[in-house]
């Protein structure tokens, strides 16, 4: 992990007496060795000296000199103080979304201007963390850092030290600190427990960065609380009753540009229109009943965050069209009352989805309408020019994670969300990567009416609940293959009533190049799972799930013509398969009636239930139905 020069006869006596100054610890050693990988002679000896410089005693100073040799080798400013940052967040596990929002606050990172950039080069950043070992590597962990114990302990005592950030995860003092204590730091991170009062004032001028966390009920926040700390620039507050403390107290703050109210119980915001700088404003699972209009005064904000906002039923009307430097807009779980357009002379008491094709700068949009008066084609065709997208239409419906997949659109017609138009599938935003329909009618010949370029980012198809249409994909009357569907992972098919083939007609050899997991549920007419279009996909699949086709005869069915005209085809074969289920098929005979299966994944986790157990399928393909 350190290197060949750590090999080196002359580095490797240096090497172990490093070591032993990591006090055994692996996360130490790990950390230590990443940071003199490939390092000189010098470099070594000198790394030794301020090992055994450190003038605390015990194993205290160990860790804590071992991780700031660490931290003093990691290359720029802007990582040592995102580092920094997650160590003071007190917590194993950190959001990246509120280390995005605090350094883009801080403006921490340098050439970046827009949201997008800034995520990139945050990702970048906790990356090199984590191949530090200064942050934990997990690949489960999608929009959260982790740290351990002991670099997040050793990280708070190298900010307090610096005078950069102080913190007080547990501060139960009824005592405020001292004015020359506070005086000193740049960023407080501080968690109130017991205290019956905040200061009168925050005697702490260089202050840039304030997050307070207090669950009490009778906390109040002085008019004046701020009045000293002109200058800051971020300015968060988490699980606090903010009822009728905020709009004074944000009164001045001219250069805020970064406002986090996370679970606050707010009433009135009208004052944050005042913050003409601010960029960034964030009320995630805020109980919040009204975005009012003073809000669209904010042009330079860049994102707004609503998400999980559960009591918002107001946006006042051109509110949103009015942000136009808008980047990115979160209302997951959040607003639904949108207004169907108004005409010139009516009058609309909220918000309407054609705010924002106003937004010019608007890059990421995520919102439910349930109500499907209110879609246009034009909105339809704005979707398609965003970057980042996950829009709702209709009934909720579970979601997968939104951080998975850049581009996700759930359909689901109910109520007075009812879409039965052939002409709306047309225009549906072509670089979508997870579509959902559920009870979506009036469309005979789903990727036939999709646009001929055949959804070439698509990778996960779910449709349920479809009552008229017979086909998934069919090009039976085309003479030349067709490309469609390339990036498909995973097909989903429940509860389809009239479908009789997934995929006829010819297509291209790049055609569902990626497909992994094939699950079919209750589609009744269905008689087979593949056709000759796809069989020369099975090789790849990893996931089989077939279950209550009344109707299905075989999984896979090459017709009596391939086989007339091709009598050479190779046997089937399931190399890659991990897991077969197949269950509730009473007409089933057998998986493939005209080719031998000629071998299944050795690492095969069947589960099959009595009437169809693979142990009875013979060299053929053929089973034996108990049921019959």
């Amino acid at each position: 992990m350190a290197g060949d020069t750590a090999k080196a006869l002359n580095v490797q006596p240096i090497a172990i007496e490093v070591v032993k100054r990591c006090a055994g610890l692996p996360v130490l050693i790990a950390t230590v060795a990443k940071a003199l990988k490939d390092a000189a002679l010098y470099v070594w000896k000198d790394s030794l000296k301020q090992l055994e410089r450190f003038d605390k005693d015990g194993m205290h100073a160990e860790v804590y000199s071992a991780l700031e040799l660490s931290y003093n080798h990691l290359k720029g400013q802007e990582i040592k103080s995102l580092f920094l940052l997650i160590a003071l967040h007190g917590q194993r596990s950190v959001s990246k979304h509120d280390l995005l929002i605090i350094s883009m606050g801080l403006g921490l990172f340098k050439y970046v201007d827009t949201l997008e950039d800034a995520r990139n080069r945050l990702n970048k950043l906790t990356n090199d963390l984590e191949e530090s070992c200064l942050l934990i590597k997990d690949e489960r962990e999608i929009e959260n850092v982790k740290i351990h114990d002991l670099v997040r302990y050793a990280g708070s005592s190298i900010a307090a030290k610096d005078q950069l950030f102080r913190t007080d995860i547990e501060f139960e003092s009824k005592e405020w600190p001292r004015k020359d204590i506070l005086v000193k730091y740049r960023g407080l991170l501080l968690s109130v427990h017991h205290q019956s009062d905040l200061p009168e004032r925050l005697e702490s001028p260089q202050l840039k960065l304030f997050a307070l966390k207090c669950q009490e009920d009778h906390l109040k926040i002085s008019d004046s609380f701020f009045e000293v700390m002109r200058e800051v620039k971020v300015l968060c507050f988490y699980e606090m009753k903010l009822i009728s403390s905020p709009p004074l107290v944000l009164h001045g703050l001219n250069c805020l540009r970064a406002l986090y109210l996370y679970e606050c119980t707010l009433e009135d915001i009208s004052i944050v229109g005042e913050l003409t700088n601010l960029e960034i404003l964030s009320v995630r699972q805020s109980d919040l009943k009204q975005l009012p209009s003073e809000i669209g005064r904010l042009h330079r904000l860049k994102m707004l965050d609503l998400m999980y906002c559960k009591s918002l039923k107001v946006i006042t009307p051109t509110v949103i069209s009015n942000l136009i430097g808008l980047e990115e807009l979160n209302m997951e779980g959040s607003f639904i009352n949108w207004e169907v357009e108004a005409g010139c002379n009516s009058k609309s008491y909220n918000a309407s989805l054609g705010e924002l094709k106003e937004l010019p700068s608007l890059r990421s949009l995520c919102i439910r309408i349930p109500d499907a008066r209110t879609l246009s084609t034009d909105i339809f065709l704005f979707f398609g020019k965003l970057q980042k997208f996950k829009i709702e239409i209709g009934e909720r419906t579970s979601w997968p994670s939104i951080y998975k997949f850049s581009q996700i659109l759930t359909i689901k017609s109910s109520g007075s969300c009812i879409i039965q138009s052939e002409n709306w599938i047309r225009i549906l935003p072509e670089k979508v990567e997870y579509l959902k329909l559920d009870r979506v009618n009036g469309v005979k010949n789903v990727f036939l009416d999709m646009n001929a370029k055949g959804f070439s980012q698509l990778k996960v198809l779910k449709v349920s609940n479809d009552a008229e249409t017979e086909c998934l994909i069919n090009f039976i009357s085309s003479k030349n293959p067709r490309h469609v569907l390339q990036s498909l992972e995973k097909l989903v098919l429940k509860h389809w009533n009239n479908l009789v083939h997934i995929c006829r007609g010819p297509i291209t050899e790049e055609s569902f190049c990626k497909l992994r997991i094939v699950r079919v549920y209750g589609c009744q007419k269905l008689k087979s799972l593949f056709s000759f279009p796809m069989s020369r996909i099975i090789s790849q699949l990893v996931e089989i799930q077939v279950s209550n086709c009344v109707s299905m005869e075989e999984i896979v069915s090459l017709g009596r013509e391939m086989e007339n005209h091709d009598p050479g085809l190779g046997d089937i074969e399931f190399a890659e398969l991990r897991y077969l289920k197949i269950m509730g098929l009473p007409a089933l005979i057998s998986f493939c009636s005209m080719r031998r299966i000629s071998s299944v994944s050795q690492g095969l986790s069947h589960k099959l239930p009595i009437d169809t157990e693979i142990e009875k399928m013979d060299a053929t393909g053929k089973y034996e139905n108990s049921r019959k």
